[in-house]
């Protein structure tokens, strides 16, 4: 299981579809929350980092044009150079979560 997650560089949601949990199970066996004592294979980090070099001033500017044009990961994916599964990273928090995103209400 962990092999295939650094093999493939899985995003945790990739990683629980990929095996059949959710989406807690499987960010919980990657924090090391459950099944500490399994070695971790070489190569192995979780959360992912970033290296990407973005900054956070362009992903926060890419985030906002997704919100306000509806666009899909795709279409930011086109905007920002990257790929679309990096691109579904950064719209769901898992890779620049502290780039605030529009659609979040704050102050609640």
């Amino acid at each position: 299981m962990l092999r295939e997650y650094v093999r493939l560089r899985l995003t945790p949601s990739a990683f629980a579809k990929r095996f059949g949990m959710g989406l807690a199970s499987a960010k919980c066996l990657l924090r090391g929350m459950t099944f500490a004592q399994v070695p971790r294979p070489e190569g192995f980090e979780y959360p992912w980092p970033r290296t990407i070099g973005l900054s956070p001033a362009r992903v926060a500017e890419g985030l906002g044009k997704l919100h306000a044009n509806r666009w899909t990961a795709n279409k930011l994916a086109e905007y920002l150079g990257i790929e679309r599964s990096l691109a579904r990273q950064i719209i769901v928090g898992d890779v620049y979560a502290d780039v605030p995103r529009p659609w979040l209400k704050t102050g609640l």
